[in-house]
């Protein structure tokens, strides 16, 4: 888990450029760190979801009526995954495989990470 400072930059640059923090996925490890406190002041209005990894959900619209997703990996090396969902009947089932997919990043050794 990154430090309170660079995810609160991080969700900061997210919203200048009109993204939204929806949910945040967060490890027990992750919770410890920032206490409960903190918790609510920092992820003001998102869900918090019990996860192996730190991540952050953001969402805004695009162009004729899709919705642009990112999954922003809160771990040392910055990372993200990005879908355009046209059909969002489907945006929990997209959301669900980038999910399996960081978790499959965020459990590789950071020698692997590079590659």
């Amino acid at each position: 888990m990154i430090s309170r400072r660079l995810v609160e930059e991080i969700i900061s640059v997210y919203i200048k450029h009109g993204w939204k923090l929806g949910r945040v996925l967060l490890s027990g490890a992750a919770r410890e760190k920032i206490g409960p406190d903190l918790l609510e002041k920092l992820f003001v209005e998102s869900d918090i979801v019990a996860s192996d990894f730190d991540a952050a959900w953001f969402e805004r619209p695009s162009k004729n009526g899709a919705t642009a997703i990112e999954l922003r990996h809160l771990g040392e090396a910055p990372f993200a995954l990005f879908e355009l969902v046209k059909n969002d009947e489907r945006i929990e089932e997209i959301r669900n495989e980038m999910e399996n997919r960081l978790a499959s990043y965020a459990s590789k050794p950071p020698s692997e990470k590079d590659q």
